[in-house]
């Protein structure tokens, strides 16, 4: 590919034209700006003349450029790139300029994708260019891509300011619309990490298959609008409630042992540095016992303590949960 380094009027480049953009992050231009005043634009844009519209589009520097035209440049020096260069080479320029200096969010890899399927075969892009991208290279991969790239604006937005994890929007694809949108209303009125994020979409995709409902009938259920509804209650507060009722929802008999044997365990009044853990899901017999100690002195007391419960039967009524 050939392409001159020439010194473009940025009014002669179109901004609006996104045909090779990749990068979500266009607006966060605040320290490029202050490097460019400081000391000058090191890194030159790359370019390419559309003779038809008679404009240049941007193929690699699209912050580069805004933080240019926000430092008020009317110049600009860039690589122009040969006018008989094909579509699918410039945008190859682009997508490994990105990856030269980067890592691309879920939703850059999918709009990559996507415009890379534009141009290539679904074998040839499954073999040549996931692996390049860091991706398995698989149909299912392709798949996932593709329907994270036709989400919604409002949802491709909120990846991208990270108020949606990537993982979970893709996960969110391949619900149906309904689901999306009330999973982004829900997301609206609470605070949640990606983990958290990925609990509550497990237990409300579990609990929409088991009880055959869409997630705003989940929504919908009292307990649910109870802590939405809670004026006094923040929005991290009310993400913790809700992974908590959800959890519930998801594993009522569960829960309902959880409480009865921490109800339970709590009238033992165990001293403090010694834990009573039940079998993992209440399954099996199998309990485990935690004592913290400094000295040996310390360890016989507290073993006294534990052996005194057992030879009164206190124990017993606790065993009993599982």
């Amino acid at each position: 590919m050939d392409y001159m380094l020439k010194t473009i009027e940025i009014s002669s480049i179109c901004v609006k034209e996104k045909k090779f953009l990749i990068s979500t992050d266009t607006h966060n231009n605040n320290l490029l700006e202050k490097s460019i005043k400081r000391i000058g634009l090191l890194n030159p844009p790359y370019l390419y003349f559309d003779a038809i519209k008679q404009y240049y589009s941007i193929v690699c520097g699209y912050r580069r450029i805004a933080a240019c035209i926000a430092c008020g440049w009317k110049k600009i020096s860039a690589y122009v790139i040969a006018a008989d260069t094909k579509e699918p080479e410039i945008f190859l320029l682009g997508l490994y300029d990105n990856l030269a200096h980067r890592i691309l969010n879920p939703l850059e890899l999918a709009h990559a994708t996507t415009k890379l399927l534009t141009y290539f075969s679904e074998e040839t892009v499954i073999r040549d260019y996931l692996p390049l991208m860091g991706l398995p290279p698989t149909h299912k991969t392709l798949e996932h891509l593709r329907a994270l790239a036709g989400l919604e604006a409002e949802i491709q937005n909120a990846v991208a300011n990270g108020t949606l994890a990537g993982a979970i929007a893709v996960k969110l694809a391949q619900r149906d619309i309904a689901d999306q949108r009330a999973f982004m209303a829900l997301l609206a009125q609470v605070h949640l990490s990606t983990g958290k994020q990925e609990e509550v979409f497990s237990y409300c995709s579990d609990i929409s298959v088991r009880d055959n409902v869409s997630y705003q009938e989940i929504f919908n259920a009292p307990p649910i609008r109870e802590i939405l509804n809670q004026g006094k209650l923040n929005r991290t507060q009310k993400g913790d409630q809700l992974r908590s009722c959800l959890r519930k929802m998801r594993f009522p008999q569960l829960t309902q042992r959880e409480n009865i044997f921490a109800q339970k365990l709590k009238k033992l009044r165990l001293p403090s540095g010694v834990q009573l853990a039940a079998p993992p899901f209440f399954e099996g017999r199998t309990f485990c016992l935690r004592v913290e100690f400094q000295d040996t002195q310390e360890l016989e007391d507290k073993a006294t303590h534990v052996l005194r419960l057992i030879k009164n039967n206190s124990f017993n009524d606790v065993l009993e949960v599982c």
